[in-house]
């Protein structure tokens, strides 16, 4: 056990949270910067090697780099990086590694050693076997080989699951079915150990499963409170990047036994809001969200509210804020536009804040009032520095803005 965690503490920090990307993310940048990142990360990078003449290098563009589970893997475990071979940076780097036939795939740790590689275009079940294959032969992958190993031999101890569940959560791989599975065979009574706590606690990550359901039962406890909450955000967060519908309804039920009727439906429009963006379907996030905030918002953000509720307005503030910005960003009728500004105006006058005055400023700008939301945008920047707040973001926003470019 101690060889295992000595392993595991080793390589958890090397990886970040999986993209939840429809496509394989390029990296942009010199190979100098990839290299380094590459160091800094303890990665590989993967590179795709094409020319643009190459009718099998397009099909791994059309077919394989859009397929949903070679974007999960080459996403979670390599930085990737595209170079044509016959300009630029690609020439020397073909060069380098006798790059001979299109399309190549280099995988290349950051010291610019040569690890693995092959010619020529493959379907994408065989490409991303192939990206595991090579996965393998890193530190982390062959710790997670030892780790399987041990896991398919019957190793069921807490201890041993809770570190084997963070590695493969760590590294993009699932680990509902596993625990959902090892809560199935536990007598109940065992349910309530420490132990088993410990390890729901940590690794419950979906509302769906055995696991959750334990968890669920045990409501009442805060500590399990607190985590059923982050799991059913979690899951409104993942549905409406897979736009999964059935999802977001089961995260609802289980809101409607959590809390009063109420509280409940405000709950649930939040949660549909957070789907509709998180799914970028912006037609049906705007109706949705003039209803919500004509409902829930409006209603509160009053001088008698701020007054006698102060943490309830200033809440239902800063949600009608949020909504300000998915406007600004991706809402195009003017008519919509033009009701998001009103909200924030009035909004602002009982309750004045710089976040406020430059959502104001770019829903001008979107709306052609270019003058007005220069003036407005530097009025944020004036505010947030007499707050002693950072004005970076704000001063990017601005120059864009002096410029005509989009913001």
């Amino acid at each position: 056990m101690n060889r295992f965690y000595f392993l595991l503490s080793a390589c958890l920090t090397l990886f970040t949270l999986p993209s939840f990307a429809q496509q394989v993310t390029f990296e942009k940048g010199s190979w100098n910067d990839m290299l380094a990142r590459a160091r800094a990360e303890n990665k590989l990078i993967f590179v795709d090697v094409y020319a643009i003449w190459c009718g099998p290098c397009k099909m791994l563009d059309r077919f394989v780099f859009t397929d949903k589970k070679v974007a999960r893997t080459f996403n979670t475990l390599f930085l990737n990086y595209k170079v044509d071979a016959e300009r630029g940076e690609g020439r020397t780097i073909a060069q380098k590694y006798m790059v001979q036939a299109y399309p190549t795939a280099l995988f290349v740790d950051g010291n610019g050693q040569l690890i693995d590689s092959w010619v020529g275009a493959k379907p994408a079940y065989e490409f991303e076997q192939e990206g595991q294959r090579v996965f393998r032969k890193t530190p982390v992958g062959m710790t997670l080989a030892l780790y399987d190993a041990s896991y398919q031999e019957g190793n069921r101890q807490s201890a041993f699951l809770s570190m084997y569940f963070r590695l493969r959560r760590t590294i993009g791989l699932e680990t509902a079915s596993l625990l959902d599975e090892y809560i199935k065979s536990l007598p109940t009574d065992s349910l309530s150990t420490p132990a088993i706590t410990s390890l729901l606690l940590a690794h419950t990550s979906t509302c769906r499963g055995a696991a959750f359901n334990t968890l669920f039962s045990r409501r009442q406890d805060a500590r399990f409170r607190g985590a059923i909450d982050v799991i059913l955000s979690n899951d409104v967060n993942t549905a409406g990047l897979q736009r999964d519908k059935k999802l977001l309804e089961s995260v609802c039920q289980f809101v409607d036994q959590l809390e009063t009727p109420e509280s409940a439906a405000f709950s649930n429009a939040t949660y549909h809001l957070s789907y509709y963006a998180a799914a970028e379907d912006w037609k049906t996030y705007t109706s949705q969200a003039d209803a919500f905030a004509t409902r829930y918002l409006l209603p509160t953000l009053t001088p008698d509210h701020r007054q006698q509720q102060p943490g309830l307005f200033e809440k239902n503030y800063y949600l009608l804020c949020n909504i300000g910005y998915y406007f600004s960003q991706n809402v195009k009728d003017d008519t919509r536009l033009r009701t998001a500004l009103n909200w924030l105006s009035t909004s602002n006058q009982l309750f004045p804040t710089s976040l406020n005055t430059s959502l104001q400023a770019c829903l001008r700008y979107r709306l052609g009032e270019r003058d007005e939301a220069i003036l407005l945008q530097q009025k944020a920047i004036d505010m947030a520095k007499a707050a002693g707040d950072d004005t970076s973001s704000y001063e990017s926003t601005l120059q864009k803005m002096q410029k005509r470019r989009a913001i």
